[in-house]
């Protein structure tokens, strides 16, 4: 089923899908200028009554820094983040109260870091939000009120560890679309009991969103509502989103630069600000990727370049959409789709990308209960298609292209207190040659196989982590020459972790009886 976006685009083709909010968000220095389309609709009214307040201060109680991405390489997760937000079972051991991440805790701490990219705004309103609860205190982190805090290195992992709970079933089970009177009568209630909110919206487009802080509602003399919020894209500065109960719509105006051209987000019916409980995000969170859960996948594909715009479609291997789709509608990060597939049979991720100059940098992570499958580095250039075939149930996947090369393909699990990641990168691969990888950790194997429809043999570049109770190790391997049709197994069960190896391995060809390998770093 198609998913679409000015980058990724998510197609929704007839199918019912129940939407929770994901926020990747624009930064200070990536979100395009919105306006709301009508003067006025982002400044607080003179005469508007006030009908609740949170008691949250933008001035007092918001960061005095603004919203950020990765470009200046900020402190996002690691592992003692990754222990407080899911607790010791991401940890292959604990030497001392430090935290050795399993082989797919860490593919999972990696692609999330690299979705901040595009801003942090959830982490941000989320913390400040806790901050003014009192639920955090900000001088754990050095100062008497969050509008002192700078962006220390503290902070900024706090953010990330909010930011990271978006993703979690925690959150996505409390969040949903509601009309512009639910919102209004949700924040009512909620700020009598104490509870605070994040509040997302997206454009109308697909074409980006924002979590922001509400604050306090007020009534203007027309009939329209207020929503007053506290933009982490605008340090110090209350904010309106300007809501019509009667006709369920909004209207809102970001910027990164507010003298930057502007772009609508306009709510409706079909475009429904969502709302978070602040108190979702608090506690340890199931973790998505740990064994053990729900059994659902995560699919997560992120467009690193914003060059083309690229299609995406999950389907049966029918070409007929999986029983149970759940769309992680994202609120700012227009270059990001996540979808939930609640199958345990057989599906496929397809990318097609439009008309543009050049090529596309894609990533596609699949993360399921102790597995975790990559396609990384995807170049898809205009008119490429791209396929990853999935099953929940097996340790392969196959992945084929339209186009020339290959991404680089990992498949990372876990055995007991073993975690194993395995990674291969082919240099040349013909068009519409299929490529499957597969790590078994049960069985202490990898593998990686090129279709038989190969053109040349193929030179891979091959990585094994290995991480215990006891020890990490990192294996690197060039295999010169894998042709079509045979299959390179390796037994990384045996291997003792030693950077330098050897690894024992199979070579497999049709019609030949199998060689054995001995690889060494």
């Amino acid at each position: 089923m198609p998913f679409p976006s000015r980058g990724l685009r998510p197609a929704l083709a007839g199918l019912a899908l129940v939407t929770v909010a994901v926020s990747g968000c624009g930064s200070s220095t990536t979100v395009e200028t919105v306006t709301a389309g009508a003067s006025g609709a982002e400044t607080v009214s003179s005469d508007a009554q006030v009908t609740a307040d949170s008691g949250f201060r933008v001035a007092a109680n918001g960061f005095s820094f603004a919203n950020y991405g990765n470009e200046k390489s900020p402190a996002n997760l690691d592992a003692a983040t990754m222990q407080s937000l899911f607790g010791d079972e991401v940890c292959a051991r604990t030497d001392g109260g430090t935290c050795s991440l399993t082989a797919v805790a860490k593919a999972f701490m990696n692609f999330a870091n690299g979705t901040m990219g595009d801003g942090h705004c959830f982490g941000m309103a989320a913390l400040a939000s806790l901050m003014h609860q009192g639920t955090v205190d900000p001088a754990t982190y050095g100062a008497a009120t969050v509008a002192q805090l700078s962006d220390t290195a503290a902070v900024q992992q706090a953010v990330a560890r909010y930011f990271t709970t978006q993703m979690t079933p925690n959150v996505q089970s409390t969040e949903t679309g509601q009309t512009v009177k639910e919102v209004i009568d949700t924040l009512t209630q909620g700020w009598a009991r104490g509870e605070g909110y994040i509040l997302g919206i997206s454009a109308a487009d697909d074409t980006g969103g924002h979590a922001i802080t509400p604050t306090a509602l007020a009534t203007r003399p027309d009939g329209t509502v207020e929503i007053r919020v506290y933009d982490n894209n605008f340090p110090g500065v209350e904010r309106v989103v300007l809501a019509d109960p009667a006709a369920d719509t909004w209207q809102y105006a970001t910027a990164a630069n507010p003298a930057t051209d502007p772009k609508p987000y306009v709510g409706s019916p079909t475009n429904r600000m969502v709302l978070t409980p602040v108190s979702a995000v608090t506690g340890p969170q199931q973790c998505p990727v740990c064994e053990e859960q729900s059994g659902r996948t995560l699919v997560m594909v992120t467009d690193r370049s914003h060059d083309l715009p690229v299609d995406v479609e999950i389907t049966a291997p029918d070409g007929e959409p999986p029983v149970d789709l759940q769309k992680l509608e994202s609120l700012s990060d227009s270059d990001s789709t996540w979808v939930s597939v609640g199958t345990s049979g057989r599906f496929v991720v397809s990318l097609q990308a439009g008309d543009g100059p050049q090529a596309d940098d894609v990533d596609i992570a699949v993360l399921g209960s102790g597995y975790v499958r990559q396609a990384s580095d995807v170049k898809m250039a205009p008119g490429q298609q791209s396929t990853m075939i999935i099953d929940p149930g097996a340790d392969r996947f196959t992945w084929q292209s339209t186009g020339d090369g290959a991404p680089t393909l990992s498949a990372s699990g876990e055995n007991g207190a073993v975690s194993y990641s395995f990674a291969a990168g082919l240099d040349a691969l013909a068009p519409n040659t299929p490529v499957t990888v597969g790590s078994d950790p049960a069985a202490g194997t990898a593998s990686v196989s090129v279709g038989t429809d190969a053109a040349a043999a193929q030179q891979v570049a091959l990585a094994v982590e290995r991480t215990d109770a006891t020890s990490d190790g990192t294996l690197t391997i060039t295999y010169p020459d894998l042709g079509g049709g045979q299959t390179l197994t390796m037994d990384y069960g045996r291997w003792d972790g030693n950077s330098a190896g050897p690894i024992s391995a199979t070579l497999a060809t049709p019609g030949q009886p199998d060689q054995p390998v001995n690889l060494t770093g």
